[in-house]
């Protein structure tokens, strides 16, 4: 571990990046008077800079500073005078610190470890009872974010550059480049630890840092500048259309979105609009399904269905259609058996309404069709043998049963689970697909005893 400790001046007489600094707290109403901010601290350069910055500010803006420190038993001997220097500069600036450690044993990869240092912040913030967590990322930052991004093939939202506010989550520091974070280091005599880790070259980030950006710096100069301007500027220019967008959207239908009035815009904005949608039902708004709803394919989400059905793609957050079933249930005549609550029933026939969530149920009876339209759903008890159960159809299943649910227009998503009668001992056999009809060759025809396959559709509470 190396300290860097800086007793030579700059010659600053003024502090000009504090007074922008408390600038742009204010500008973007990072903190409120009153609140607490919790700054998270590894001990170099950025973080230490930080906590100096809102520790002298604390006064001003009417606010209480936390210091936190994460180690992640990574380095040894290093980590623990990691965490030694931090609690010592909570000292210099009479700031209480906390110390946090992940457990001992876990492998983690950067992505993991950064996950994991969340979570640890955020339950200290939420027992602390603290507002804000802030983080020393700063305008390099920004530029290294944007370049990865871009050579991932990100789309536009995924090029936007960090935002100053996320939820709890603060970035002070975001405006200013590492270049000025030095030099304001060395004009207040600051001290930090030089983490080894940044000049590892096996990281994609500290291989843009280190090898990509200098280079960069001596084709053009403040390339690196440009690049967290041209990141900011995305910002910016997606959190204001973002607003329009989310004025455009009816609140008390967010989980239906008009066909037609999507049709109105051109294929690069119903991609934001279909973001925009997923985000307000607390879906991940992944790239490749929003490829696959501009391509007007139905899909089952790890949350929930999206469907398409008349003039409207509808969400139903349903995680699991056909569990019930997956292992079978037996059915008995005189007495209903539940299949839970669906979208999926809205779309059989005879249904109440559609875009009705229904809680479905089945009652096999031995009676007489009361008129010809029961035949569809009417078998011969002859035919039958008595361990019926329902299970979920199958690929391998006649294909008179899979033609059942095309005929019925039923949504792919829901065809995949779809209940069927069968039977405990001859499970390969199909009799009816449920809430359809019955098979051909196990239908009643006006001879033997009939058995009546009847549906009871209850409107469920979602």
């Amino acid at each position: 571990m190396k300290i860097t400790l800086n007793n030579t001046s700059i010659g600053r007489t003024q502090d000009f990046l504090f007074q922008d600094f408390l600038k742009y707290c204010r500008d973007n109403r990072l903190v409120a008077s009153g609140e607490s901010v919790l700054i998270a601290v590894s001990g170099g350069l950025d973080s230490s800079v930080l906590a100096y910055l809102m520790a002298k500010c604390s006064k001003i803006l009417g606010i209480k500073v936390h210091l936190a420190h994460v180690d992640h038993r990574t380095r040894g001997e290093t980590s623990r005078q990691e965490a030694e220097w931090v609690k010592a500069l909570g000292a210099r600036l009479y700031t209480p610190v906390h110390c946090l450690s992940v457990p001992e044993g876990i492998q983690m990869n950067q992505n993991e470890f950064r996950n994991h240092r969340r979570r640890l912040l955020v339950e200290l913030a939420n027992v602390l009872g603290v507002q804000k967590i802030a983080t020393a990322h700063h305008a390099d930052d920004n530029a290294e974010t944007f370049l990865m991004r871009a050579i991932s093939g990100t789309g536009i939202n995924g090029l936007r550059g960090m935002s100053p506010t996320d939820g709890v989550w603060i970035k002070p520091l975001l405006k200013f480049s590492k270049e000025e974070l030095l030099n304001y280091a060395r004009s207040n005599r600051l001290s930090w630890i030089e983490d080894p880790s940044n000049s590892r070259g096996q990281y994609l980030r500290n291989r843009i840092r280190n090898e990509f950006f200098p280079l960069l710096e001596e084709i053009r100069q403040s390339s690196v500048a440009n690049l967290s301007t041209v990141a900011q500027r995305l910002w910016e220019e997606e959190a204001e259309m973002d607003a329009w967008l989310g004025s455009q959207f009816d609140e008390s239908t967010h989980r239906m979105l008009s066909v037609g009035w999507l049709e109105k815009w051109p294929r690069s904005l119903k991609r934001r609009i279909f973001r925009m949608w997923l985000v307000k039902n607390k879906l991940e708004a992944h790239p490749a399904l929003i490829e696959d709803l501009l391509d007007e394919k139905e899909v089952i989400h790890s949350q929930g269905v999206i469907l398409k059905h008349s003039d409207h793609w509808v969400f139903y957050p349903e995680s699991g259609f056909g569990l019930k079933w997956a292992a079978t249930i037996d059915l008995n005549l005189n007495r209903r058996s539940f299949l839970g609550s669906s979208l999926a029933w809205s779309f059989l026939p005879k249904s109440p309404a559609k875009f009705k969530v229904y809680d479905l149920s089945i009652y096999l009876c031995q009676r007489k069709p009361d008129s010809r339209e029961d035949l569809k759903n009417c078998l011969n008890w002859e035919f039958l043998p008595q361990d019926l159960i329902v299970r979920s159809i199958r690929r391998e299943d006649p294909r008179e049963a899979h033609d059942y649910l095309s005929s019925v227009r039923l949504p792919q998503p829901f065809r995949r689970a779809w209940p069927v009668l069968s039977s405990r001992k001859r499970p390969e056999e199909v009799f009816a697909v449920i809430g359809i009809g019955v098979l051909d060759s196990y239908r009643y025809v006006g001879k033997g005893s009939c058995l009546v396959l009847e549906n009871f559709f209850e409107e469920a509470l979602v």
